[in-house]
């Protein structure tokens, strides 16, 4: 679907297929190229996290519940239960949810 820009001369532009080209096109065309380079530039940019940030994190969630299960299956395998044990085990574990 085609979207409609409507520019501060009064003169319309139709946005058809990929718009971040359309709009580098506009750029281009009516403010010059050096205007249409900082648009590729910002554009291009990585914005926010990347897959390797959101990897080391669940790589970090993933070791904090393997030390949780761990940490469990000791407390499980004493003849008694370790009551200050269990209460790390469950702060840890409400601290990182």
């Amino acid at each position: 679907m085609a979207r409609t820009l409507y520019l501060p001369d009064r003169s319309t532009e139709y946005v058809f297929g990929d718009p971040e080209e359309v709009l580098q096109k506009i750029i281009y065309e009516r403010l010059g190229r050096d205007c249409e380079e900082l648009f590729t530039e910002i554009i291009s940019e990585p914005k926010g996290m990347d897959g390797e940030d959101y990897e080391r994190i669940a790589d970090g969630y993933r070791g904090m519940a393997v030390d949780a299960m761990n940490g469990l299956h000791e407390a499980l395998m004493q003849p008694r239960l370790n009551r200050k044990r269990l209460e790390a085990i469950y702060d840890n574990l409400n601290k990182n949810l």
